[in-house]
């Protein structure tokens, strides 16, 4: 969106969606200079209902509307502010895990999605993400969400810990974290920030089409940007490096 002059964000009012919103914002302003932030919008965690914040975004008409909402929340805005024309004036950024076998046709043409990883949006091709998501669907009849790659994540964090220190000790576990690479569904994890008690991972982000003769959600133009790239380098607070302007990302294995 080249010609991008102004964003408007509705986000929960808890440290997730105050934290997103301003890593969204202030990078957007780096980016680009004479943006204007026309709203901000942040409703009570669960809230369930938006229409004055839906009134709101709708009075200021930005180009684009940004929400870290997720879960039934995610649903609900979705389902609510399509209703009343939202989308047809501002294009939908989603930084959360977006359940798009569940939306369906719901999610607005063009959106765009991404996910705390690769998952969902550009599946890594390794084996251990085709069985897990085989594995899925076999049991629970449905594909997997963004909470599902994040929990077998977890999982396979502490085996891999527990085989580098050979042993089941919760201490040794916890040390043998740090500063640990591993495999996961969506690709490698890298335990590189926060003296290796942090970890980083590659991102993905698309536009989202329904695909009629499908009858299904799809991803296109995606883009996956190397964790280098989108995380500061370590010992430094990542609104400092956004503010100083992103120096030292490294985005030269981004495609």
């Amino acid at each position: 969106m080249p010609d991008l002059a102004s964003v408007s964000g509705l986000n929960q009012n808890y440290a997730w969606g105050h934290d997103s919103w301003r890593d969204f914002s202030v990078s957007m302003k780096e980016l680009k200079q004479d943006l204007v932030v026309a709203n901000e919008q942040f409703p009570k965690i669960f809230a369930g209902q938006y229409g004055s914040e839906i009134t709101s975004l709708l009075t200021n008409g930005a180009d684009v509307v940004h929400s870290s909402l997720w879960g039934g929340d995610l649903e609900a805005f979705v389902i609510q502010a399509s209703s009343r024309g939202l989308f047809d004036r501002s294009r939908l950024v989603l930084t959360a895990d977006v359940p798009m076998e569940l939306l369906g046709n719901r999610i607005p043409e063009g959106t765009v999605m991404a996910a705390r990883g690769e998952h969902l949006i550009s599946q890594a091709d390794n084996p251990l993400n085709i069985w897990f998501n085989d594995a899925y669907v076999e049991r629970f009849g449905s594909q997997p969400i963004g909470a599902s790659f994040q929990m077998a994540q977890g999982i396979l964090a502490l085996k891999a810990a527990s085989e580098r220190a050979a042993s089941s000790d919760p201490v040794a576990i916890g040390k043998s974290l740090e500063n640990l690479t591993f495999l996961a569904p969506e690709g490698e994890v890298h335990m590189s920030l926060s003296n290796g008690h942090q970890a980083t991972i590659d991102v993905a982000y698309g536009e989202f089409t329904w695909n009629q003769e499908a009858n299904r959600g799809e991803m296109v133009n995606v883009k996956v940007y190397d964790a280098e790239c989108v995380n500061p380098p370590a010992g430094t607070k990542s609104l400092n490096w956004v503010e100083a302007g992103l120096e030292g990302a490294n985005c030269a294995g981004s495609n």
